[in-house]
């Protein structure tokens, strides 16, 4: 969350999917996931890929014992820094011609709360010609954000956002989200 990177004078295309990786997983295990998630990703006929981006976000404990669970909650807080950086970030993103950029964004875990506070900023945000992000897919998988917090008028509703599609994937055995 010390800083968000841009390559300068790189454009973005028209769309980006950023992942953000969920809780206890350390940078260099985020790694070897996203570079698995894009192998398989970059199977796909190339009229579906989507350039990725990699977002990497200190959500990981790594004490090696059961304390790495005990912090999670600290971690909130954490988690809402990165998606004010972000946001800060897909503000001044702009694709060819200038126009604005499609982002669709996948998250795991304690990465949804990462994309759920990112959507609130996105939705309270005042728009400008600079500050459009066009929505398209969120993707929330085993998503850890209270089940409250994302009920219709409550602040991390993503229902409340203008998205094309929203998916959320979870297993009702997940022993981690308080399941079977």
């Amino acid at each position: 969350a010390a800083k968000v990177t841009r390559l300068a004078g790189v454009p973005y295309p028209s769309r980006i999917l950023p992942l953000i990786h969920g809780y206890n997983v350390s940078q260099c295990s985020a790694c070897h996931a996203y570079t698995g998630f894009i192998e398989n990703f970059t199977r796909w006929p190339a009229s579906i890929w989507w350039p990725v981006y990699r977002c990497f976000w200190p959500g990981d404990a790594d004490t090696g014992n059961f304390l790495d669970y005990a912090a999670y909650p600290w971690k909130i807080g954490t988690a809402r820094e990165c998606a004010d950086r972000l946001h800060d970030l897909l503000k001044e993103v702009r694709g060819p011609a200038g126009r604005a950029v499609e982002v669709s964004i996948v998250g795991h875990s304690l990465g949804c709360r990462v994309v759920m506070e990112l959507l609130e900023r996105l939705r309270t945000a005042a728009t400008g010609a600079r500050g459009e992000v066009r929505l398209g897919l969120v993707c929330l998988m085993a998503a850890a954000v209270p089940v409250e917090l994302a009920q219709v008028d409550r602040p991390l509703n993503p229902g409340q956002q203008r998205l094309r599609d929203l998916l959320v994937l979870f297993s009702p055995n997940d022993e981690a989200l308080g399941g079977k």
